[in-house]
């Protein structure tokens, strides 16, 4: 089905041994009799109908002229990683006023939850603000040692 929508840059690849789809060379997906789902990057988008779907959302940011990197919050939020001067915008892909700023000297800004932080560790990174906070998996999204560690 996703190969129908005729996206750019969308390939069929053989990662692991399962036929799966590859966008920009960066994020795939694949689902399959054994894994009821899909899977972007080894991070576990959901089961059925919600991951296949939620995977197809990710080829569809990837269909961008500019390839994106994509983090899952913990809650299963998708965003897009938009790079900018000094940091980068994280948008939500269900709702792009949903935006998270984050920048190379820690610091994060959201409409919402106002001024606040982010630190990265091996598990991907934190946005923290004084009401809430949001977990990303992923690699450290922007060259930011001081950031954490």
């Amino acid at each position: 089905m996703a190969l129908s929508l005729n996206l750019p840059q969308v390939t069929v690849a053989h990662p692991w041994g399962h036929e799966a789809l590859k966008a920009h060379g960066r994020i795939w997906c694949y689902g399959g009799l054994m894994a009821d789902g899909a899977v972007a990057k080894g991070v576990g988008l959901g089961t059925g109908r919600d991951g296949l779907i939620r995977g197809l959302v990710l080829l569809l940011l990837a269909g961008n002229a500019q390839a994106q990197d994509v983090y899952i919050t913990d809650t299963g939020a998708t965003y897009a990683l938009d790079p900018i001067e000094g940091g980068a915008i994280l948008v939500n892909a269900d709702d792009p006023a949903d935006e998270v700023t984050i920048t190379q000297d820690c610091r994060a800004d959201h409409a919402v939850h106002g001024d606040g932080s982010w630190a990265w560790d091996s598990d991907g990174f934190l946005v923290m603000f004084a009401e809430t906070e949001l977990r990303f998996d992923g690699a450290m999204p922007l060259s930011a040692p001081g950031c954490g560690g």
